[in-house]
């Protein structure tokens, strides 16, 4: 019997089942066989009993490493000011967990020592909370299904992320997830495929806090690479692990490094990835769902291997499956990143015509320019007369082609067209002919405008150049009148700074020299807007006595921008000044 490892992925709207074989070399793993069932199983962040019992139903009873979404998850970076395993353990159990609202009644923990520097020990800590993983307890219970852990989705793909600060972007199905790795996994978040433009924020936001992080690693389709290239690659380098999709694969390129990645991550040890256990359902807990529905569910998904029966909800399009290879399974045709079907054949409405009868069109159109340039007085019904003469074997053809059982019959006005024929080249010919005409024309009196035009010009007065000269009165200054001047009452004053650079505490260094200058109200954050680099003071209106007081505290050379909606919505400051350089 090969040994084999399953993973089992269940995402709000998908899920995928893979079977992975171990390769040649250590730790490496490739996928045998792999289905997508498409489904929702989760709503508000919790898990739809109904659907997960369906979904176990139509998976083998065998057993599971399952890889959830992050979001089900806690999953933190802290700092303890300790450096002994009792004192952090007495920290964790005391203080933080409490804080927290965990404890081990509720939630299962796991716990690692990621670095420790001095007095600070920096430490992992995930949490699964358990009312929370019950459906699947009871529908595992049922369906005689086994689960070996538990694992969240960004911590299975550390076998590829770099030990350095970092953040990952993984798509599964219409989902975007996105978290901070730092040997552990923090700040996690998703968004929609469509609503990408949400990952921009989080990754400048996740920057800006973490200066040190290096590299954004992508895990996704090419649309999103090139969205968050064109908006990101001022702030962090991206770093494609897929490689580029295959047409002969039907699974995209990024769900299968995903998941090959899983099952290597999982299998070396010095991945301290939290696993945690299904552990049992609440005793008499069960799950109803008739036989009726788990069937006719299964029908709106993929069949069982070597079941050729078509998907009859799924693609109503396609008429029968004469498709006889049992694994067609295995690529998931469910999978909406596949090839698209095969279109169903359709008998055409009108026979297809033979090279003979290409030729004997082709043969009718030159006699009829022939007949254009030497016989063009001849009248409509001589013309038709020489034409159905001159097709006699063409004629004789037709009987047979009615005579075939397969092709529907449809007459050929043979007189008609070429008649059609003959008036459309006659309006061809006729339009050039005033088209030339036209030109013609118009050139020459093109012509003879240019010329009187040319004639004329001499006897026009050019004024000369003097003429224009003003009296040398002074003029008055086009500069800008100053605003008035008036006294700047600092105390009175709410200041925000913005930091749009990737200088770690830039807007915290400002906002304390204008806090020292008795400013007061001083705010710092990050940037929401994008900026060319410099430094901005933006205002309701112009003040330019304030704007000299800002650059005298500041030391810094403000240029004046009119609108600050996007820094300070709400319109709380009557300043933002706006560090971009």
């Amino acid at each position: 019997m090969l040994n084999t490892h399953k993973l089992l992925y269940i995402m709000p709207d998908v899920a995928y089942l893979a079977e992975l074989l171990p390769g040649k070399k250590p730790s490496t793993f490739t996928i045998s066989s792999f289905r997508q069932i498409n489904g929702e199983y989760m709503d508000d962040n919790e898990f739809i009993a109904e659907n997960i019992f369906k979904l176990f139903k139509k998976i083998d009873p065998e057993e599971y490493q399952l890889i959830l979404p992050d979001f089900l998850f806690t999953n933190t970076i802290v700092s303890v000011k300790e450096k002994s395993d009792a004192k952090i353990k007495e920290y964790l159990t005391e203080k933080l967990l409490p804080e927290l609202g965990i404890s081990v009644d509720s939630h299962q923990t796991d716990t690692t020592v990621l670095t420790q520097y001095g007095d600070i020990t920096k430490i992992q800590l995930s949490a699964l909370e358990k009312s929370l993983i019950e459906p699947l307890q009871i529908s595992a219970e049922q369906t005689k299904i086994k689960i070996k852990s538990i694992s969240p989705l960004s911590w299975s793909i550390k076998s590829l992320v770099s030990l350095e600060p970092s953040i990952s972007v993984i798509q599964i199905d219409s989902m975007l997830y996105v978290a901070l790795h730092y040997i552990g996994v923090d700040q996690a978040n998703q968004a929609k495929v469509d609503e990408v433009e949400n990952i921009y924020e989080t990754i400048k936001t996740l920057k800006g806090a973490e200066p040190s992080i290096q590299t954004i690693y992508l895990l996704s389709n090419e649309l999103v690479e090139e969205k968050l290239k064109e908006h990101l690659s001022d702030t962090l380098p991206i770093q494609q692990l897929a490689s580029k999709q295959n047409e002969d694969n039907k699974m995209p390129s990024y769900v299968q490094k995903t998941i090959e990645a899983g099952m290597r991550t999982l299998s070396i040890s010095d991945y301290p990835v939290p696993q945690f256990e299904l552990g049992k359902a609440p005793e008499g807990a069960t799950i109803d769902v008739s036989e009726d529905e788990i069937k006719d569910e299964s029908e709106s998904d993929l069949p069982k291997p070597q079941k050729t029966e078509p998907i009859k909800e799924k693609r109503p399009e396609k008429p029968e499956d004469t498709s006889k290879d049992g694994e067609q399974e295995e690529i998931a045709l469910e999978n909406k990143e596949t090839s698209p079907p095969t279109k169903p054949t359709r008998p055409d409405l009108t026979p297809e015509k033979t090279s003979k009868e290409y030729e004997d069109e082709d043969d009718e159109i030159e006699a009829l320019l022939e007949s254009l340039k030497t016989d063009g007085e001849n009248d409509d019904g001589k013309t038709v007369e020489t034409e159905t003469k001159s097709q006699p074997d063409k004629n004789r053809e037709r009987p047979m082609e009615k005579a075939s059982p397969t092709t529907p019959e449809v007459p050929k006005k043979v007189i008609k067209n070429k008649d059609q024929t003959k008036i459309m080249l006659k309006m061809v010919f006729v339009t050039l002919a005033v088209f030339f005409a036209t030109v013609g024309i118009g050139i020459g009196i093109g012509l003879g405008v240019l010329q009187l035009t040319q004639s004329s010009v001499p006897e026009e007065s050019i004024p000369p150049v003097i003429e224009t000269t003003l009296s040398p009165s002074p003029s008055p200054s086009t500069s800008p009148s100053p605003s008035p001047t008036t006294e700047v009452n600092k105390a009175e004053l709410s200041i925000l700074v913005v930091n749009a650079t990737t200088k770690a505490g830039y807007a915290g260094e400002t906002a304390d020299k204008l806090t020292a200058d008795k400013f007061g109200t001083v705010k710092a954050s990050n940037a929401k807007g994008d900026y060319t680099p410099g430094t901005y003071v933006l205002l309701n209106e112009e003040n330019q006595t304030l704007i000299t007081v800002l650059e005298k505290t500041t030391d810094l050379k403000l240029s004046y921008r009119s609108s600050k909606e996007t820094e300070d919505p709400k319109n709380e400051h009557d300043a933002v000044i706006v560090l971009a350089k």
